[in-house]
């Protein structure tokens, strides 16, 4: 068993004790030759792929946003739109504007809620998402993915905000709120941000460096 706990971590592809070596072992070799020969397919696939567009529609449920940006970064990768930081940096301005879509636009919430510091933010949105007309509100995003840029439009259903009273966090009056944050990372790591007149659909561009 020791041994086989080193074959993995060192990249075994699977575990057959010595008693069913004679029968098993031909059946075994072959899944993974298959295996092998279906990632060599899929890779060269890769290699050719120009163009990755899809629309996804979710919930207004937090936990989803990491498993969705994953899923974004891997599809990057894919077109080699992303190294490690820009990987990074895409993923925080991500992040960011699918939690406003979130907590701002569907769950319409005010970010004034932090400011005592307390956990009424996370419990008023635990609650909002059982309760209409909040719990009906989808967050709707197109990804148009080729090898040149990355483009992604963020919609919610709610009734969206002006973005020209959002505050200015760089001014030290600002620097003392919650809000207005994520919006200064989210236009820091992106190279184009913008918005629809309704103030419920935010684009964000970056190209490839």
């Amino acid at each position: 068993e020791e041994s086989a706990l080193q074959a993995f971590a060192v990249g075994a592809s699977g575990y057959l004790p010595k008693r069913y070596v004679e029968t098993k072992l031909g059946p075994t070799l072959q899944s993974i030759l298959a295996s092998l020969k279906k990632q060599r397919t899929m890779s060269r696939m890769v290699e050719r792929l120009k163009r990755y567009d899809a629309q996804i529609e979710c919930e207004s449920n937090a936990s989803l946003v990491p498993h969705l940006i994953e899923f974004i970064q891997d599809r990057m990768a894919q077109l080699g739109l992303c190294d490690e930081e820009s990987k990074w940096t895409v993923g925080i301005a991500l992040e960011e504007a699918l939690l406003n879509g979130i907590y701002h636009g569907n769950l319409g919430l005010s970010s004034d809620l932090k400011q005592d510091g307390s956990n009424r933010f996370h419990e008023e949105a635990e609650a909002r998402m059982h309760r209409e007309p909040y719990c009906k509100r989808r967050l709707h995003v197109d990804v148009h993915l080729d090898r040149d840029r990355a483009r992604f439009v963020i919609r919610d259903e709610g009734p969206g905000f002006d973005i020209s009273k959002l505050n200015d966090c760089t001014s030290e009056e600002g620097l003392e709120k919650a809000s207005g944050r994520g919006i200064l990372m989210i236009r820091s790591f992106m190279d184009e941000v913008l918005y629809n007149a309704k103030g419920n659909e935010i684009t964000l561009i970056k190209k490839k460096q």
